[in-house]
C-alpha cells in the first residue's frame, strides 16, 4: 500500500481486489452471506413490493431484480428496494465490533450494478467481500461513540456499498476513492425513529445502498469526491464520531489476515441483535424451570442486566406490532421464559397474550456500566428470574448462537434458509452455488416468488 490516507489506502484494496486470491475460508463466509441476505431479502418482499408500487420505476427502466418479485427498477432504485426488504425483518446478518449489518446495503448495492452490467460471477463476489471489509473496518472505527448518535448501518453501509459499487464497475483507485468521498458525504441515519417506533429502521440500509450505487455512478461520471473523506479534520469520523486515527482503518489491509466477512453473525432470531444473548439465558432458565418441576406462574419478577446500547434501542415496554416486539427486551425474555423458544413470539396474535402482558410487566431492564466494557466486543446479558417462593434462577450469556464464539451450524443456516425462503431454497441454493469461483456473467437470480 502507498502512504496516503486511509481513504484513498482502502480505494486501493478494492479496486485491486480479486477473487482469485480468496481461500476456502472466504468463499465460504462469502457463499454464507449471500445465501443469508436473499433469503432475508426474498422473505422481506412483500415491503418492497409496496414500496415500489409508490416509488418504483417504470419496467423499460427495469435494469435489475427486486428479489422475490417479477420486478425490476434502475439498480439504484433495486438496491434500494432489496435493502428496505433486507433489514425488514431483523433477521439480516451483522457484524459485533463494528455494530453493523453489513449485507442489506452492500450485497444489494453490489448485486444490482452486477445485474446492470452483467458481470462475472468472481467480480460480484470480490465486490462483496471489498465492500464488507471497508464497511466494517469503518465502523469498528466510529465504535460506540458513532452508534450512541447514528445508525450505523444508514451510515458506515452507505461507504460500504459505494465501495462494493466501485469494485464490479472495475472503477480505478481514484475513481474508488471519489465514490466513497461522495457516499460519506451522503451518510446519514438517525435514531429519532425509537422515540415513537416510527417504520424508518429498514429505510437506513436501503438509502445506504442507493447511495452507493449513485456515488460510484458519479464518479465514473467524473463527479469527485473528498480525498480524506474518510479521516480528515471535516471528514466522516471526525464529523459523526469516532477515531480518524484508528489503526483498524487500514491495519494489515490485504494482508494474508483473513477478511472482515470471515467474522459474520448470521442471526438466529428475527429480532434485534442486543437481545438474542438474553433470549438464551432466558430460554435456559425455562429449561431449568421445567426440570424443577416450578410452574411459570410461579414467576414474581426477572431482572434483565444488560449494557446501555442494549436497553436504548430494544427498550419498548409494550409492543402494539411485531415490529415493534422485535425490539422489545421484556418481550423476548418473556416469551423465551414461557415457552422455552422464540418461535411464535412475533406473532400478531401473541403480544396481547395475557400470560406473555403480565410477565412483561414483571421484566425488570437494569444497566450495567461494568457490561458496558465488554461491548461491542461481546453483547452480555445476565438474567435472574424469582419466584413466588424466593427461589432464584440465573443465567448469562456473552455471545449468542450465530456469533463467530458459538457459529450456527450448516443445518441450523439451511433451517432459516428454508424458513425464509420456501419453494425456492433450493434454487437459490443451486444458483449461489453456480457464483463461487465462476469467471462466468452472474446469470438471472431465481425469482416470482411473489407476484406483484
Amino acid at each position: 500500500m502507498t502512504r496516503q490516507g486511509a481513504t484513498h489506502q482502502l480505494a486501493e484494496y478494492v479496486a485491486g481486489l480479486s477473487a482469485s486470491s480468496f481461500s476456502d475460508a472466504t468463499w465460504g463466509a462469502y457463499e454464507r452471506a449471500l445465501l443469508d441476505w436473499a433469503a432475508c431479502t426474498v422473505a422481506g418482499a412483500a415491503g418492497a413490493t409496496r414500496l415500489h408500487q409508490t416509488v418504483g420505476a417504470p419496467a423499460k427502466l427495469g435494469e435489475a431484480s427486486i428479489l422475490g418479485t417479477d420486478l425490476r427498477d434502475s439498480a439504484a432504485m433495486a438496491a434500494f428496494h432489496n435493502a428496505y426488504a433486507c433489514h425488514l425483518l431483523e433477521y439480516d446478518d451483522l457484524h459485533g465490533p463494528s455494530i453493523y449489518h453489513p449485507g442489506a446495503p452492500t450485497i444489494s448495492a453490489a448485486f444490482a450494478v452486477a445485474q446492470r452490467s452483467k458481470a462475472k460471477a468472481s467480480d460480484l463476489a470480490a465486490a462483496v467481500v471489498a465492500g464488507y471489509e471497508v464497511g466494517i473496518r469503518l465502523g469498528e472505527a466510529a465504535g460506540t461513540d458513532h452508534y450512541a448518535r447514528f445508525h450505523t448501518t444508514g451510515t458506515v453501509g452507505a461507504i460500504g456499498a459505494a465501495a462494493a459499487a466501485a469494485r464490479v464497475m472495475g472503477l480505478n483507485a481514484t475513481l474508488t476513492r471519489d465514490a466513497i468521498g461522495t457516499a460519506a458525504t451522503q451518510a446519514a441515519a438517525l435514531w429519532a425513529f425509537s422515540d415513537d417506533n416510527a417504520g424508518s429502521k429498514p429505510v437506513h440500509p436501503a438509502h445506504a445502498a442507493m447511495v452507493g450505487v449513485l456515488s460510484a455512478d458519479l464518479a465514473r461520471a467524473g463527479v469527485t469526491g473528498a480525498r480524506r473523506a474518510l479521516e480528515g479534520p471535516g471528514g466522516f469520523l471526525a464529523t459523526l464520531g469516532g477515531n480518524p486515527q484508528a489503526k483498524c482503518l487500514v491495519d494489515a489491509l490485504g494482508s494474508t489476515e483473513p477478511p472482515r466477512i470471515e467474522a459474520l453473525t448470521l442471526k438466529a432470531y428475527p429480532c434485534c441483535g442486543h437481545t438474542h444473548t438474553g433470549i438464551e439465558a432466558a430460554i435456559g432458565i425455562a429449561n431449568s424451570l421445567a426440570k424443577a418441576g416450578h410452574s411459570k406462574a410461579d414467576i414474581a419478577a426477572v431482572r434483565v442486566t444488560t449494557y446501555g446500547s442494549a436497553i436504548k434501542v430494544a427498550g419498548v415496554r409494550a409492543p402494539e406490532t411485531p415490529e415493534q416486539a422485535a425490539f422489545s427486551y421484556p418481550h423476548v425474555v418473556s416469551w423465551a421464559l414461557l415457552n422455552g423458544t422464540i418461535e411464535g413470539a412475533f406473532n400478531a396474535q401473541t403480544l396481547h397474550d395475557p400470560a406473555v402482558v403480565r410477565l412483561r410487566d414483571k421484566v425488570e431492564l437494569i444497566h450495567s456500566p461494568q457490561l458496558d466494557a465488554a461491548y461491542p466486543a461481546c453483547l452480555p446479558a445476565r438474567l435472574t428470574v424469582a419466584l413466588t417462593d424466593g427461589t432464584l434462577f440465573e443465567a448469562s450469556a456473552d455471545h449468542a448462537t450465530g456469533t463467530p464464539a458459538k457459529p450456527m451450524t450448516a443445518e441450523s443456516h439451511g433451517k432459516k434458509l428454508r424458513l425464509l425462503l420456501g419453494e425456492a431454497a433450493p434454487r437459490w441454493e443451486g444458483y449461489a452455488a453456480g457464483l463461487l469461483r465462476s469467471t462466468q456473467a452472474i446469470g438471472t437470480p431465481p425469482s416470482g416468488v411473489i407476484s406483484a
